[in-house]
């Protein structure tokens, strides 16, 4: 197969693409244009930009219903594409975290970072840092700030949540955010939905389905050739972590990562690595919930309501246990202030 006919991408001379057939993006929700409660959405939004010089925003979602005086959990989410396409106001993104925010319920910090080949990795985790220091002088800024994180986020259960590629910013983004202070707000776990990764040597899942409907091998290797800096294979870091465990003090910084949740399917391309992942995150020390149905196949949350459904309740028992874990240690803190 032709993977660039298949992507319906075309390469250009200066190492850009050309989308030819780019998703539909749809804009925010505002709270203003509903006037009554029978035809509010279940959620609204907002776009607000990121970094104005790498033309990044982040989309924020809101239950269009909080009871009064509750603080929800924040998840910072980033979207699929193989770090090549889509947007966060691509349209089976914002509906997904739209029901997601409503269904938890929880504030949804969506981060449109940027794309490769036109700014290959780590640009898409340096996105990410920048969306988390976002979300902590929005915490640091009592007074002023964005209106919704100040009124209805619990700063102290945050998460980070990712499909697909966005599952693979969601570990380099949990291990960068070792190395800076985030204080007030607190990443309590991450949530890491069909992970993206990838390697030189084939995997079983990788061969079973190499004409798989939604990432046929070809268009995989392709999409990591534009992704990648340039000259690196697919046994990097970025791609091959599982391979890459590093040092000793490598793996000790892999052990200070927060809780994480692991959702696969059966019948996708990815799903070896994605175990491969979770028992090499497990090897170092990270408490890890794995949840690998048998049925289903990549990104089908987005094409089938009742795995969305099935997903948000795992999301939703995975926030809940994080953060009753985070209970006890509040606690304990509190008694020792004493």
């Amino acid at each position: 197969m032709d993977p660039y006919k298949f992507l319906k991408i075309s390469p250009n001379a200066d190492g850009s693409i050309t989308r030819l057939a780019p998703t539909p993006v749809v804009p925010p929700t505002p709270e203003q244009q509903y006037s009554s409660d029978q035809d509010k959405p279940l959620s609204f939004s907002k776009d607000v930009p990121l970094n104005p010089h790498h033309n990044t925003f982040v989309r924020i979602f809101k239950p269009a219903v909080i009871p009064p005086n509750t603080k929800l959990p924040l998840l910072i989410y980033f979207h699929g594409g193989g770090f090549v396409f889509y947007s966060a106001a691509s349209i089976m993104f914002h509906d997904s975290c739209s029901t997601m925010a409503a269904a938890l319920p929880a504030l949804i910090v969506s981060v449109d970072y940027r794309l490769a080949p036109e700014h290959r990795l780590p640009a898409a985790y340096e996105d990410a840092v920048e969306a988390m220091q976002w979300v902590r002088k929005q915490a640091l800024d009592v007074d002023g700030g964005e209106r919704w994180l100040r009124e209805f986020a619990d700063f102290e259960n945050c998460f980070l949540m990712g499909s697909s590629s966005g599952g693979n910013i969601t570990y380099q983004a949990g291990l960068r955010m070792l190395d800076i202070d985030l204080s007030p707000i607190k990443i309590v776990g991450l949530i890491i939905n069909q992970s993206y990764f990838g390697g030189v040597k084939r995997t079983d899942s990788e061969l079973r389905y190499v004409d798989d409907k939604i990432v046929p091998l070809p268009s995989n290797d392709l999409m990591w050739s534009l992704a990648l800096p340039v000259g690196a294979d697919r046994d990097h870091e970025f791609s091959n972590p599982s391979l890459n465990i590093g040092s000793p003090q490598h793996q000790e910084k892999i052990r200070q990562l927060p809780r994480c949740f692991m959702n696969g399917y059966g019948a996708d391309p990815l799903l070896d690595r994605q175990k491969q992942f979770a028992k090499m995150l497990e090897s170092c020390g990270v408490h890890v919930v794995s949840i690998f149905v048998e049925d289903g196949y990549h990104a089908v949350e987005l094409f089938e309501p009742q795995k969305a459904q099935a997903l948000v309740k795992n999301v939703g028992d995975f926030i809940r246990s994080a953060m009753e874990a985070q209970a006890p240690s509040k606690a304990s803190s509190a008694k020792a202030a004493i």
